[in-house]
């Protein structure tokens, strides 16, 4: 990709819909969307989505949601995290799957992956993921 893409994780929307970041991480993550950087991925949004309390909550979350480029889940993105998942499995490190997945897709795609979730550190420390911790 031309520019470098932030992905933010289910774990950092939360925080910020919950008003749990710095005021620097918040003025970060607008200066990213409005320099149109932010891309989800499709289990990101399913895990937003799954949080709607109501239907009218839904529908709003998905039309903003709908507003961000989605990264594809490619062959290219399923074989990295073939390759991630046995990579971590054999340094006995137990990390979900879907997880996984989203580094997987951050990692094929070269995007900075955003989030507060410890998981993604340790993947960071055995893969090429470029992670950010906040």
């Amino acid at each position: 990709m031309n520019r470098e893409w932030a992905l933010l994780d289910t774990s950092l929307w939360i925080n910020l819909i919950k008003g749990k970041v710095n005021k620097d991480i918040q003025e970060a993550v607008e200066r990213l969307l409005i320099e149109g950087r932010v891309v989800l991925t499709p289990m990101i949004k399913l895990e937003l989505l799954q949080g709607a309390d109501t239907e009218e909550e839904y529908r709003k979350q998905e039309e903003y949601l709908n507003a961000l480029p989605l990264l594809s889940l490619t062959e290219g993105v399923w074989q990295t995290g073939f390759r991630l998942a046995f990579t971590l499995h054999q340094k006995r490190l137990s990390i979900p799957s879907w997880d996984v997945l989203i580094a997987s897709t951050a990692i094929h795609y070269d995007c900075t992956l955003m989030h507060s979730d410890k998981d993604f550190e340790t993947i960071a420390r055995n893969s090429s993921l470029k992670s950010r911790f906040v």
